[in-house]
């Protein structure tokens, strides 16, 4: 995990099986486990962090997001 991009999901999910058909249904589905650490422990908290960056992309609209980083460059920080 620590030589891998932080910012993949693969580095905190497995896949443990893709594009698995349902009976009756028109969709399959993509089945994946957390990874574990160095230590053999799962690290959910990482994921939880994962997520919670990668929905600011999608739940905060473009114009907000180009205004907060004319702040950052602004005044040089990502506060």
């Amino acid at each position: 995990m620590l030589t891998g991009d932080p910012e993949a999901l693969e580095i905190h999910l497995s896949l443990v099986e893709r594009d698995v058909s349902i009976a009756g249904q028109a969709v399959k589905i993509h089945c994946h486990c957390l990874t574990v650490d160095a230590n053999g422990r799962v690290q959910p908290q990482r994921l939880a962090e994962f997520m919670r960056n990668a929905v600011a992309d999608y739940a905060i609209p473009r114009v907000q997001l180009a205004k907060a980083k004319e702040r950052d460059a602004k005044y040089n920080s990502t506060e």
